[in-house]
């Protein structure tokens, strides 16, 4: 089988230009080329016609050599010298372009290929987590058959109420309203206890100006330091139902909100001395 023959390559704009049959040449000259410009021929003769067409407008400026072209540009210019052979000028040494072998360029586009530079990847801002629910839990001291109860409410973030129940609180029968108060603050305390084991958002326990649970983290400390004695160095009464209600409120203290409020149900008992408090 006869070998094919390989076409010529024609380069005009290239690292090198010139009319070449090896193909991994004009792939070297080419790769990295900004503007590149390249076409075969099916013979030598054609590929040489094509050029010297080209060399004849090239030749009308200095300028021409190093311009900037595209494909087609640079196929119109060719077609149109070709069909007027007077145009432009032809140079007895310009034939020796017209040899095979490829040449150093040095025009427009013929500059080493800037890396480009990777734009950096910027993570993903993350999206704020929502703001938990918040519990409040609220303690209503009852009066003579009047259930003592514990009102909890949850509460949207911006104050919205989600929703609330009632604990109802049981007491002893015959319980004199100091220890009434007592036996509700131990029982807060807990339900407190209980919500923070269960919940990952803020517990906020209101309570009223005199009530069992704000005498308690009034006087406490002082009831401590003097070994659960008041000022008279008497212990102090409800000792049994004051002193479990009080130590888990030493854990509660840095978790828990506590809020004072006050009520019309609450008289002027709040200011008393702590040998007069309910304990």
């Amino acid at each position: 089988m006869a070998k094919k023959k390989s076409k010529i390559q024609l380069v005009l704009r290239g690292h090198k230009i010139g009319l070449t049959d090896i193909w991994p040449d004009v792939q070297e000259s080419c790769t990295g080329f900004n503007g590149k410009v390249h076409w075969s021929c099916k013979s030598l003769e054609e590929a040489q016609r094509d050029y010297a067409a080209y060399l004849r407008w090239e030749s009308l400026s200095p300028d021409k050599a190093t311009m900037p072209l595209t494909l087609q540009h640079a196929k119109n210019i060719v077609n149109k010298f070709k069909e007027n052979p007077g145009y432009g000028n032809w140079a007895p040494e310009l034939a020796k372009r017209l040899e095979l072998g490829l040449v150093p360029y040095g025009g427009a586009g013929d500059e080493p290929t800037k890396p480009v530079k990777p734009k950096p990847v910027t993570a993903p801002k993350p999206k704020p987590k929502p703001l938990p629910n918040k519990v409040v839990l609220e303690a209503q001291c009852g009066s003579a058959g009047v259930d003592s109860v514990i009102l909890r409410r949850k509460v949207s973030p911006h104050g919205a109420p989600v929703n609330q129940s009632i604990t109802v609180v049981d007491m002893p029968s015959g319980e004199r309203m100091p220890r009434k108060q007592t036996h509700l603050a131990l029982a807060l305390s807990d339900l407190t206890t209980r919500e923070l084991d269960g919940l990952c958002g803020p517990v906020e326990v209101v309570m009223f100006k005199g009530s069992g649970l704000d005498m308690m983290i009034r006087y406490a400390p002082s009831w401590v330091a003097n070994d659960w004695q008041n000022s008279q160095h008497r212990p102090i009464a409800n000792l049994d139902l004051v002193k479990p209600a009080y130590e888990p409120y030493l854990t509660l203290k840095d978790r828990v909100t506590f809020t004072v409020v006050d009520a019309s149900s609450v008289d002027e008992q709040t200011e008393v001395e702590d040998e007069s408090i309910p304990f």
